[in-house]
């Protein structure tokens, strides 16, 4: 597959490139993990992101809580959690519904923006008429604002049994 980047005049990636090119640049530091180690995460895969992780596959975070972007953070494959209803909620009996998922997150790419925004991409995507399509892009938020919602850089893929001679 032919996949030709548009950059435009302020560096960052267009709206219109390929997000599946930018996820596969960015997780070259991906590993696989056999055992997950104290101050680390999983969360599974349920969406088909068609690059890297698959539905039934489990990704490791590195808990960074209250994690910082900044002007040198790599964009990248992150967890993000969302709760319903927060935490400060004045509703305390209310069910509260708890979500992590495997989003990638940039600095945002939409022009007329305050310099150093972000945004993050879901994973889901479909494929229509052979070209892969990815949610919009959430955004676009302050650092510290999208700091709240992410727990951690993603590090690897947990697979246990590639390691342990069952395979």
């Amino acid at each position: 597959m032919n996949i030709s980047i548009v950059v435009p005049s302020n560096g960052l990636p267009a709206m219109s490139d390929t997000i599946g090119a930018e996820i596969e640049r960015s997780s070259a530091r991906l590993q696989i993990i056999d055992r997950i180690e104290p101050g680390h995460g999983v969360v599974p895969i349920f969406e088909d992101g068609g690059v890297l992780l698959r539905p039934g596959e489990v990704a490791v975070y590195k808990e960074e809580r209250s994690y910082e972007f900044c002007d040198g953070t790599p964009p990248g494959l992150y967890c993000l959690e969302r709760q319903r209803p927060v935490a400060c909620s004045a509703l305390p009996d209310s069910p509260r519904v708890i979500e992590r998922e495997v989003v990638y997150v940039r600095p945002a790419t939409r022009s007329g923006l305050e310099k150093g925004c972000w945004e993050y991409v879901p994973l889901r995507s479909k494929i229509i008429r052979g070209v892969r399509r990815y949610a919009r892009p959430e955004g676009p938020f302050f650092p510290w604002a999208l700091g709240t919602y992410i727990l951690g850089p993603v590090v690897g893929i947990y697979m246990p049994v590639a390691f342990s001679g069952e395979c």
